[in-house]
């Protein structure tokens, strides 16, 4: 999944350097300590699915999971379906290196390959630290 990110082409944008951290399956605690909420919605949109096939369970049966934020719920729910939640998945972080911004986050992407066949993107950012979009212009936070 690494070749997706466009690294090149968001290089190019900047004169300073572009640092890319990458972080896959086998770094899945990194993962739950820098984007706890996207893989708790990975396995949110796994149980609704889940459910919504029909399957013969309390559909509350985590819900302890759900109220605490759990980014680990998706193992929960493979323990309940006895099947595989999270196939693939990567995370990057783009970072411009250049000590004067006071934030140098420039991309950010979350991807994973999960149950029943998706494709789940989550956390995507393309942004330039060195022009931040005036308040009045802003849509999202």
């Amino acid at each position: 999944m690494e070749e997706i990110y466009p690294a090149e082409d968001v290089q190019e944008k900047f004169e300073a350097d572009v640092s890319f951290d990458y972080y896959f399956l086998k770094d899945i605690d990194a993962i739950a300590k820098l984007e706890p909420n996207c893989l708790c919605e990975i396995g949110g949109n796994a149980w609704m699915h889940y459910i919504e096939s029909g399957a013969k369970v309390d559909p509350r049966k985590l819900s302890e999971h759900f109220d605490n934020g759990n980014p680990f719920l998706f193992r929960e729910v493979e323990k309940v379906m006895k099947r595989e939640v999270l196939q693939d998945i990567m995370l990057v972080h783009a970072k411009v290196q250049d000590a004067e911004l006071d934030r140098n986050i420039c991309g950010q992407l979350l991807l994973a390959r999960v149950y029943p066949n998706n494709l789940h993107i989550s956390d995507v950012e393309f942004s330039n630290p060195y022009e931040s979009v005036p308040e009045n212009e802003k849509k999202y936070r």
